[in-house]
């Protein structure tokens, strides 16, 4: 069992291909959303979830079927070592969800808004009279009143 585990832990190594891949298109300036960099980012997450937290819950599976087939210095190293490990893995998922997934996300939805309304002025309207910012100089103007903020 202690060969099993081993190859299951090297089988981590299999997602650190795609966030290397992902670490040197940021350094080489890919676009967040060029398609090869998106491609990159969600491979990275599908791996990390097959071969990262897919092995870990193997080895939390066999931790509790094979408790009695194991010395206690071993089981004991292994919850160690999943104590360690799921709290980084977690950690490291929700970094890499929060920057390659929200973000593009975020920053989509902002782009859209960015073109409607650059430096205060909204492009979209046909009348001059309300492409003032509803904000600007601290004053929403509302069905042609004006309410200081």
């Amino acid at each position: 069992t202690c060969v099993a585990y081993n190859v299951l832990a090297l089988a981590t190594e299999i997602n650190s291909i795609f966030l290397h891949g992902r670490k040197l298109m940021q350094m080489m300036h890919f676009d967040f959303h060029d398609f090869r960099y998106r491609i990159m980012c969600y491979a990275n997450l599908v791996t990390f979830v097959m071969f990262r937290f897919g092995s870990l819950v193997v080895i939390l599976y066999g931790k509790v079927v094979f408790k009695n087939d194991v010395s206690m210095t071993y089981y004991t190293a292994i919850t160690l070592s999943m104590v360690i490990m799921i709290p980084i893995n977690i950690i490291l998922f929700w970094r890499l969800l929060k920057n390659d997934v929200l973000r593009y996300k975020k920053e989509s939805s902002q782009h859209t808004t960015k073109h409607r309304y650059h430096n205060g002025i909204n492009n979209n309207t046909k009348d001059n009279s309300s492409s003032i910012s509803p904000y600007q100089n601290g004053f929403a103007h509302t069905d042609g009143k004006s309410k200081v903020m």
